[in-house]
């Protein structure tokens, strides 16, 4: 019976995301293209800070984060480097975009681009490089769901059924309540972030060490492998260069996600306080970095870096480790 408690609280996280997202388009008419595709233009601060938090590490946080940590060491943490500075880049222009999408009824990055720089060329040619980009993150993120559901489920679901299942999910509340239904979701996803996150990392330091500091696991890696601790990390394919040059292409890359989130906010002042706050949400990583710091003493000859998380999970907490998917499943969102 254990063996299905994982998949029972997956399918039940995604049946409360059905839910959530379906109520968020009550009492709007979601035939305006207005309110389905920037929400009504009325997330708020809290919102904000959620949707374009949980937005931005959800995939990495359990996966990449973890995975980074177990084979390369400390170079991980780029992205949290170049996240932090996004949030800058969010600070200064999203107040504009809003203003721009507000003043000329804007619900896409495309027409945002042909009403400003008054070339229709120029905006078909942005959806369209946009689009490809878009298509190949969403089967990414779609490819990575059904993944997990074929994980959670211990092989009883086939990888094909996950993605149509996945995609099915998601096309019901996105058809319903668009922008708002992203909003909604991702916001329930960041908080379960937090929980699941700090949850497993703690929980996997008291099994490890026998208390709850992560000092410990610190010292352990520097005693041990002290490469991992610097750059280039544990594999010396992140020097200095590529590590600095991999965050400032990212820094100065506006992804067409948060384009639309930007103009889905309630004013100018919502977009500024969500970007004040916004690296504080990246605490999350910090133990699902340690995570990945015990998996190389746990598990030394692990196939595939990326599922450290989800093994320490199944191996040993599964009453917990379907909430895991949550990150996935929310991060497919992509896909609108």
């Amino acid at each position: 019976m254990n063996m299905y408690v994982p998949l029972l609280i997956t399918l039940s996280y995604m049946i409360i995301a059905i839910l959530l997202g379906l109520r968020a388009s009550k009492g709007k008419n979601m035939n305006d293209t207005e309110n389905w595709g920037v929400g009504s233009r009325s997330m708020g601060p809290v919102m904000m800070y959620l949707l374009i938090g949980a937005g931005g590490v959800s995939a990495y946080t359990f996966m990449g984060s973890p995975g980074w940590a177990y084979a390369k060491g400390v170079p991980a943490l780029y992205v949290v480097v170049y996240l932090t500075y996004m949030g800058t880049v969010a600070w200064y222009f999203g107040p504009k975009v809003w203003e721009l999408g507000y003043k000329y009824k804007h619900v896409t990055q495309s027409s945002a681009i042909s009403d400003r720089y008054e070339s229709k060329a120029l905006g078909a040619l942005s959806s369209i490089v946009t689009s490809i980009g878009i298509l190949a993150y969403a089967v990414l993120q779609t490819t990575g769901a059904a993944y997990i559901l074929h994980v959670m489920s211990y092989g009883l679901i086939p990888k094909w059924v996950g993605v149509f299942l996945s995609l099915g999910v998601i096309s019901i509340y996105l058809y319903r309540s668009g922008l708002k239904a992203i909003g909604v979701t991702n916001a329930f996803q960041g908080g379960l972030m937090f929980v699941v996150s700090w949850f497993v990392g703690l929980w996997a330091t008291q099994q490890f060490t026998g208390g709850y500091s992560f000092r410990a696991i610190f010292e352990r890696v520097q005693a041990d492998i002290p490469s991992f601790l610097t750059l280039p990390g544990g594999v010396s394919d992140m020097n200095v260069t590529f590590w600095s040059t991999s965050i400032l292409i990212s820094v100065f890359s506006i992804w067409q996600t948060h384009w639309i989130q930007w103009m889905g906010a309630s004013s100018k002042q919502s977009i500024r306080r969500a970007a004040t706050l916004l690296p504080t949400f990246y605490i999350v990583l910090i133990p699902m970095i340690v995570v990945g710091f015990i998996g190389i003493f746990i598990y030394p000859n692990l196939a595939s870096p990326d599922t450290i998380a989800f093994q320490l999970a199944i191996d040993h907490i599964s009453c917990c480790s379907g909430f895991t998917w949550c990150w996935y499943f929310g991060r497919s969102n992509v896909i609108k």
